[in-house]
């Protein structure tokens, strides 16, 4: 029994390493790693029962310290499948609700602020991020870029109170992020060849990566996103 036990951990550990390591060779560590610590340090907001809407692989399920999390996506990897445009909750069913990088990707924003409006208790939080200085992805789905001042429009009028707008990333990480997002293009481009003359392009995105890391200030103005 302890030995299964240690197998279990020893397993997990390595898997934890090896998501470690490829997160440090991502190209998109940068942007990344920027939206995950803005919702880690807006983490304290998301109490009770917990709406992750667009959640992706669920990958920010133990960051809130909720009584009950529910991931849900279009895609079958979540707990429940839906849209955030007819979420499959009653009103006033949730306490909070997480959207991150998913309103960019939906052609009818305002009805999916509307729904998460409908589904949330009185007095309940809205946690979301959407790109800014950040090229397109997830084609052709991707409609698009908000100013700080168009999403607190659209949250406004939403019948949201915004409590906190900021940007998480900076002039530097723009520019770096930029750059690794060109090179992991021209990667894919040169296909099976990119296993042997890629490296180049491969050491090319780790020094952006790590230049982008060290550079910690924000900006409202100059940022990947809020």
């Amino acid at each position: 029994m302890i030995s299964g036990n240690k197998d279990k951990s020893l397993s997990s550990g390595r898997a934890g390493l090896v998501q470690k390591l490829y997160g440090l060779i991502d190209p998109f560590n940068i942007i990344y790693s920027s939206i995950r610590n803005a919702v880690f340090m807006n983490r304290r907001y998301m109490k009770g029962i917990v709406l992750d809407a667009g959640c992706g692989s669920m990958q920010y399920k133990n960051f809130f310290g909720s009584e009950f999390y529910v991931g849900m996506d279009v895609k079958n990897c979540a707990h429940l499948k839906g849209s955030v445009l007819d979420l499959p909750f009653r009103s006033g069913s949730v306490n909070s609700v997480v959207c991150t990088e998913v309103l960019e990707h939906v052609d009818e924003p305002m009805r999916a602020l509307a729904e998460f409006r409908r589904v949330m208790k009185s007095g309940g939080f809205l946690l979301v991020t959407t790109p800014f200085m950040f090229g397109v992805h997830g084609a052709p789905n991707d409609f698009f870029r908000y100013t700080k001042y168009g999403l607190q429009s659209i949250l406004e009028k939403s019948g949201f109170k915004v409590v906190h707008l900021s940007g998480h990333s900076n002039p530097v990480q723009v520019f770096c992020q930029a750059i690794n997002s060109s090179l992991h293009r021209t990667f894919v481009s040169m296909g099976k060849a990119r296993f042997l003359t890629g490296a180049p392009l491969v050491a090319a995105w780790l020094f952006f990566t790590f230049a982008g890391r060290l550079s910690s200030k924000k900006s409202d103005d100059d940022t990947l996103g809020y």
